[in-house]
């Protein structure tokens, strides 16, 4: 995801915060704006829910 190596064995919104930029209420509102549960684990999430977050960090300020 956004060029960074994220370990599947933590929780996605955890993960997420491995990314250069990424807080932790950013990456909690995005799972929740991409309609994903905050208490998967990263490796469990499929190409899908990929692409929504990846759609979502890179346009922040879009309607969803």
């Amino acid at each position: 995801m956004q060029n960074t190596n994220v370990n599947g064995k933590h929780k996605a919104a955890f993960a997420l915060r491995i990314i250069k930029g990424l807080g932790r209420r950013f990456a909690t509102l995005t799972l929740k704006i991409a309609q994903i549960d905050v208490n998967k684990r990263a490796g469990e999430l499929v190409e899908s829910d990929i692409d929504k977050i990846n759609e979502i960090i890179t346009h922040p300020l879009s309607k969803y």
